[in-house]
């Protein structure tokens, strides 16, 4: 039996259509030379900033298969909230979210990661670090102590400290459980800002 991409399936599933007289269904006949020009076809949300229901994220996910995208690239730690769930770290998302309600469980993850690949999607989670950790604040002695021009404490902290030792056990726990979860060969880890919160933070203390 001939096993077909969820991309053929997606493309077959065009060809049906509707007779009015009498009310019957036809398959067109068709020949299909068809092929994607990316590898990587997908999007990104950012329920981090914008929490977002799992029925919504299934929801977008479903219109990511019927327009044959590939990636749903998950970006979900930022500095304004912590929705993900960690097992080990359960504080991160308890004291880090919005609220109790604005956290996704480690069932739902599992169910959304599940959902995508039924239909041919890579989950890519993204864990803005180093800088963009503001959230990240209930592990105590993670995030570096920024100063202002006058060395007074005032500056929000926004960066991970990297000259504590149990800063470097802390990440290498906490992703290579996420690591366990997503189970995909890539990861996202942001970056874009680290620039700035060096010059902000640790170039001034």
């Amino acid at each position: 039996m001939m096993v077909l991409t969820t991309e053929e399936n997606e493309t077959i599933s065009k060809l049906p259509y509707l007779r009015q007289f009498p009310s019957t269904w036809w398959l067109r006949a068709a020949t299909i030379a068809d092929s994607p020009r990316f590898p990587h076809r997908g999007i990104m949300i950012d329920s981090s900033r914008h929490f977002l229901s799992v029925n919504i994220l299934k929801r977008q996910i479903d219109l990511m298969a019927q327009n044959k995208m590939n990636v749903f690239h998950w970006h979900l730690t930022d500095s304004e909230a912590f929705p993900y769930t960690s097992a080990k770290y359960p504080q991160m998302s308890a004291k880090g979210a919005y609220t109790p309600k604005h956290v996704y469980s480690i069932d739902q993850i599992k169910d959304v990661i599940e959902f995508a690949r039924l239909r041919g999607i890579r989950v890519i989670p993204e864990f803005d670090t180093p800088g963009h950790t503001g959230a990240w604040f209930a592990f105590q002695g993670l995030l570096s102590l920024c100063y202002d021009k006058n060395g007074q404490n005032t500056i929000l902290s926004n960066i991970i400290d990297p000259t504590k030792s149990a800063n470097w056990d802390f990440l290498k726990n906490f992703f290579g459980e996420a690591l366990d979860l997503f189970k995909d060969n890539y990861f996202h880890f942001g970056g874009d800002e680290v620039s700035s919160d060096m010059i902000e933070c640790w170039w001034a203390t």
